[in-house]
């Protein structure tokens, strides 16, 4: 089971994209902002890309992932940290 920061940190980073890409529609989209967003995935280290957009754009699980990768899910987790994280420091820098 993972830790409840962690859990907490998945439900504000899904917020988050939902908002960046319009999900909510009561929102506009900042077209700058989604490029920054686009810019560091794509920027991501090639295994925390291939984990991020498999579990965040494809929606597998995390545990599918894992097994896929033949990792294991805390490994998988850790790798989705780092790659939010990272994310989130290329769209704070202006």
């Amino acid at each position: 089971m993972p830790h409840p920061r962690l859990t907490a940190w998945r439900s504000a980073c899904a917020n988050f994209l939902q908002q960046l890409f319009g999900l909510d529609q009561r929102r506009a989209i900042d077209p700058q902002l989604r490029e920054r967003y686009l810019a560091a995935v794509n920027a991501l280290p090639p295994l925390d890309y291939t984990i991020f957009t498999l579990h965040r754009f494809d929606e597998v699980p995390i545990v599918d992932v894992a097994a896929a990768l033949d990792m294991t899910t805390a490994e998988v987790e850790d790798r989705l940290a780092s790659a939010l994280v990272a994310i989130a420091r290329a769209i704070d820098q202006r």
